[in-house]
């Protein structure tokens, strides 16, 4: 009873009022709520949602259809009705708040309509009994939102739809990115537990070197290993796009952020070699192109991973004037543009029709930026931070106040005297704390799609470099872009949420097909490859004229979500070891299965097929109806839990109420199908509407949820 308390307390404040009173018995100088709801709110078109006044809620009277009749009501359901039997017989239940009770009604209309909706609720306010009328909001779960410290500043988050995609999957550390960079600050505590220091290795100087664990002290390409995958719901500085992945430093740039393609190419033929499928470049080269196409055929050809690339910052049209690798054309490079916050191509951001593939964001980007560089910082007299200069001026300075004979805090505070400019005109990112930096550039929007592209890789790990773009490229918004010439250009933007939907709908080996043939089971593991060890995923296709039982059984609790073809949610069935839900609307549906704690187990789905093989009877005893003929209308674990009858003469007892539930089709149901029954070890059974039969000794272990089922033929020997 306190869930139904909660409710009522939402309906109330969650509404703007204008207060009025009444004078008649009913309403007993109580002021009226009324209801400011709009058609545009989001709410049932056929239901109404009615809380009576205080004597109206005490009295015995049994609202029906018949009090509604004039208002198009089909069906009266009290929602209290449990308490309103206490509250009348002033009995003694903690979980009724008798003081301030208020009764609830669940009005359906007969015509499906908002604007009947909202008529019905302007009359039912005037009604002497009625507290409050109002529409009955359609809910939707909240998204998985990250508690590091400085989440809420990362815009893209929102953007790009990410907390949508961590409702299901957050990554996997299955999955391994390289970053080809000026490596990772292996220290940080935003990344290092994720970095594969045994795979890290510096190619700068034209040779594999191993590095253990890796350096980085420019602080770019830490700053992109934190977009892609800083570690997530820490409690710590910001969230990556996966909250795990594992990361691999591959060094490409010298301090002064520059490299040779031979580098870059060896760096990709050790990734090939050791099985990363996904690699992030935040850097290119422009040169003559007969030269780079052979480059191209001799270093990147021959990798069959994802090749993300950063288009480069010169507001250059790319398709004429190429930057490579990013222009080139092969089926396994995705090329990156860069967006702000308003959907815009950032000034600098280069573009090309053919060379460009999508955009992410790339202005203001808060990400990790190696540790020590910020703690060893000093400030200039005008405010600028040392660390915030890029590399090669970071490097000049400090050799220049040795070879002067002064400390770097001397120089700082006396820069504009010695070299006769302002020391901001050298700064290239914001510090922001440290270890964490605000940058720009196409060398941010990259990793935004390297994260997405491993997201997607930790939902199916069998997709292939086509597959990934092919997900990101089709599940993109188009958006228009302003070209430096004032024209427009329709573009992609990435959309992290549509390609993880597109990916789940698309490249999913779990599927079923419902089509009045036969009973179905299908048995899913934890550690499924479709999301991780804890989740895994079940499309769902139901004919037309097939109604169907879905019952989900486990051996640890699980979480079960059911959604329809464009991941809304349908209905969410939580704990427990057997939940049932009818499902009699054709069409494509995703069962989303998720166990409560890490293990790897079977979870079994029955789907049941009940307008083909069973009569009318199986629908009738359903979960639904179950809830009408019990009187308390109680269920625990979300269904009914009934007393064991040895002589099963079709009569059980609720353990909710007490009440005799006349179970005679059931029972004869599963007699028919002994053998295929899930039963106890003690012998407490689970019959065909998903009513579970108790015996004594089971009822503790049910209600904490360690009670195990097993198929009757499978039950294990015992002493």
């Amino acid at each position: 009873m306190k869930k139904i308390i909660l409710l009522l307390l939402a309906l109330v404040v969650g509404f703007p009022v204008v207060l009025a009173e009444t004078t008649s018995a009913y309403a007993n100088q109580e002021q009226k709520i009324y209801c400011t709801a709009t058609i545009d709110d989001e709410f049932a078109d056929n239901k109404v949602m009615v809380v009576l006044n205080e004597n109206a809620s005490r009295s015995d009277k049994d609202y029906s259809v018949s009090d509604f009749i004039s208002y198009g009501c089909i069906r009266v359901e009290d929602l209290t009705e449990f308490a309103t039997e206490t509250v009348q017989s002033n009995g003694d239940n903690e979980m009724v708040n008798i003081e301030n009770y208020k009764r609830v009604l669940s009005l359906t209309l007969n015509q499906n309509s908002k604007e009947n909706v909202l008529h019905v609720i302007n009359c039912l306010i005037e009604r002497e009994d009625v507290l409050y009328a109002g529409p009955d909001y359609i809910m939707t779960t909240s998204s998985i939102s990250s508690n590091d410290t400085y989440a809420t500043s990362q815009w893209a988050i929102n953007n790009i739809g990410l907390k949508s995609c961590w409702d299901f999957t957050q990554g996997s550390t299955d999955v391994v990115v390289g970053v080809m960079d000026t490596g990772i600050d292996g220290t940080h505590p935003d990344l290092s537990s994720y970095i594969i220091n045994e795979l890290c290795r510096d190619f700068t100087s034209g040779q594999e070197v191993v590095v253990g664990c890796p350096l980085d002290n420019d602080g770019h390409g830490t700053h992109v290993a934190g977009i892609i995958g800083a570690i997530g719901n820490n409690n710590l500085g910001i969230t990556g796009v996966n909250w795990n992945v594992k990361l691999v430093s591959l060094k490409v740039f010298d301090g002064q952020e520059n490299s040779l393609v031979s580098n870059v190419g060896a760096a990709i033929g050790y990734a090939q070699r050791v099985g990363i499928k996904i690699l992030n470049f935040s850097g290119g080269w422009k040169n003559d192109q007969q030269y780079n196409d052979m480059a191209y055929d001799a270093l990147i050809g021959n990798y069959s991973g994802l090749l993300i690339c950063a288009t480069g910052n010169e507001a250059n049209n790319n398709d004429e004037n190429p930057r490579y690798p990013a222009s080139y054309s092969n089926s396994n490079i995705l090329s990156v543009g860069a967006i702000d916050s308003g959907n815009n191509r950032c000034a600098f951001s280069n573009y090309g029709e053919e060379t460009v593939d999508i955009f992410a964001p790339g202005e203001n980007i808060l990400s990790s930026f190696t540790e020590s560089v910020c703690e060893e910082s000093v400030t200039f007299y005008d405010g600028t931070k040392f660390c915030e200069l890029d590399y090669e001026h970071r490097s000049f300075y400090e050799a220049d106040a040795v070879s002067r004979g002064i400390s770097l805090e001397f120089l700082a505070e006396n820069f504009f005297t010695i070299y006769r400019r302002q020391p901001s005109i050298y700064k290239c990112m914001t510090h922001h704390a440290n270890g964490y930096h605000y940058m720009r550039g196409t060398s941010m929007a990259a990793p935004y799609v390297t994260g997405v592209a491993a997201l997607l890789l930790s939902l199916n790990s069998n997709l292939t470099a086509v597959q990934l773009k092919a997900a990101i490229l089709n599940s993109a918004e188009n958006i228009n872009i302003t070209l430096p010439d004032n024209t427009s250009q329709s573009v992609k933007k990435l959309n992290a949420y549509n390609a993880v939907k597109y990916v789940l709908a698309n490249h999913n080996d779990g599927t079923i097909v419902v089509s009045g043939s036969k009973t179905r089971l299908k048995r899913l593991n934890g550690a499924s490859d479709i999301y991780n060890k804890k989740k895994s995923l079940l499309k769902l296709t139901v004919n037309d004229g097939v109604s169907c039982r879905i019952s989900v059984s486990a051996n640890y609790a699980t979480k079960v979500t059911l959604f329809d073809d464009s991941f809304n949610i349908e209905t969410t069935l939580t704990s427990g070891l057997i939940n049932n839900y009818i499902l009699d609307t054709p069409g494509v549906y995703y069962l989303q299965t998720e166990f409560v704690e890490e293990v790897v187990d079977t979870i079994t789905i029955h789907i049941d097929e009940l307008g083909h093989i069973h009569s009318g009877a199986w629908l009738y005893f359903s979960n639904s109806q179950h809830r009408r003929i019990c009187l308390c209308g109680e269920t625990f674990y979300e269904v009914h839990c009934v007393e064991y009858q040895d002589s099963r003469d079709g009569y059980a007892t609720c353990l909710g109420c007490g009440a005799n539930l006349d179970l005679a089709l059931d029972f004869a149901d599963i007699i028919r199908s002994i053998g295929n029954r899930r039963v106890t070890l003690n012998g407490s059974y689970i019959l065909p509407s998903g009513i579970v039969v108790l015996k004594e000794e089971d009822v503790d272990a049910y209600m904490a949820g360690t009670l195990i089922f097993y198929n009757e033929n499978e039950l294990p020997i015992t002493a």
